[in-house]
């Protein structure tokens, strides 16, 4: 009899396993089946929140000194998103429509006018510490400093009349955003980025 037992083990054993493996499975396809049903759960798609931690100050003077730099970048950023949507349409643009230098010197010549004619007033209103701001924003905006964009688009000639101009009064077009060095202006856009401001 002890035998014959020993000999069943490892049936009954095999046996137990196959079925206790059919329960499991047919438990996980309950599972996908009640998972799939439109009926039953509720979905809803929320809004990304970001969280911006306050500012860390290491004296009153910095803490005026932000508050100021706040008011210019919420006069100033509009403007910089306006520069970067006119950046990106004239680059599709140039790519696609102009073919020929000619044809492409034209086009830029006529978009400068545009330009001119467009925003002229806008940023006549600036004053000259918004201005300087403005050239930093549009670093960071276009990832390049303004003095390449001019060169990309007018050439060099142009890019040091321009850099020359702007050095006479003050201004520096290879002026550079650097995350470091701009820690406060980074910590004002991202709050204006999450609209917390």
């Amino acid at each position: 009899m002890k035998k014959l037992f020993s000999l069943l083990r490892p049936l009954v054993l095999f046996i137990f396993l196959f079925s206790f493996q059919k329960v499991v499975a047919q438990e996980k396809e309950d599972e996908v089946n009640y998972e799939t049903r439109q009926d039953s759960l509720l979905h809803f798609n929320l809004l990304e929140v970001k969280i911006i931690p306050p500012y860390k100050f290491k004296n009153h003077r910095q803490e005026n000194k932000y508050q100021k730099l706040e008011e210019r970048v919420k006069r100033v950023y509009p403007v910089s998103l306006i520069v970067l949507e006119e950046y990106d349409k004239v680059n599709k643009e140039y790519a696609k429509v102009y073919n020929s230098k000619r044809k492409r010197k034209k086009y830029i010549k006529w978009y400068q006018d545009h330009i001119y004619d467009t925003y002229i007033d806008t940023l006549k209103a600036l004053s000259y510490s918004e201005n300087k701001l403005l050239l930093k924003l549009i670093s960071y905006q276009t990832g390049k400093s303004p003095y390449v964009l001019i060169k990309e688009f007018r050439g060099t000639g142009n890019a040091w009349l321009w850099r020359g101009m702007a050095l006479m009064v003050g201004a520096n077009l290879n002026t550079t955003f650097d995350e470091e060095d701009d820690k406060m202006l980074l910590h004002i856009i991202r709050r204006m980025e999450a609209d917390q401001l």
